[in-house]
């Protein structure tokens, strides 16, 4: 488990779509350290399925179960996202664009109150991508969860 405050630094790595997935699936507690071992495990023994592959698979079905636990009838039935409990994320120069910042505009609404900065300078974002980040701080407010104190844009 990771302290609380911590700082996730992927500056400077391009990162593909299925990269960007994968992230988001991590950020967002779909992902948990205990669940890369039958991720990996899916990608090495099915021929046609690459990590890139797996990794969609296994956020389709995550989307699935997201959706199935709006429509839970009771706390015990709905699954309970654990987010990493991180402080700070640089995504600068990772030139995510728009599909990286709509898909990753997401953990800014999971239940992580202990984010206080977002770094995503310079990752190609164009106004398209710039309202999937005010959707995911809109969410994050709608949630009650506490603001940014830094946000880094260019």
């Amino acid at each position: 488990h990771l302290k609380s405050g911590a700082a996730l630094d992927l500056s400077k790595i391009i990162l593909t779509e299925g990269e960007v997935k994968l992230v988001t699936l991590v950020l967002t507690g779909r992902l948990q350290i205990e669940d890369l071992g039958p991720l990996l495990y899916l990608a090495l023994n099915s021929p046609e399925m690459d990590l890139v592959a797996a990794t969609d698979e296994f956020y389709s079905l995550s989307e699935q179960q997201l959706k199935a636990n709006s429509h839970a009838q009771s706390p015990s039935e709905m699954v309970l996202l654990q987010p990493p409990p991180l402080a700070v994320i640089n995504l600068s120069f990772t030139d995510i664009g728009d599909y990286g910042m709509e898909t990753l505009s997401e953990f800014l609404y999971a239940d992580n109150a202990a984010l206080k900065t977002l770094d995503v300078g310079f990752c190609n974002i164009s106004p398209r991508g710039m309202m999937s980040l005010c959707q995911g701080l809109k969410k994050r407010n709608m949630r009650c969860l506490p603001p940014l104190q830094g946000l880094i844009i260019s």
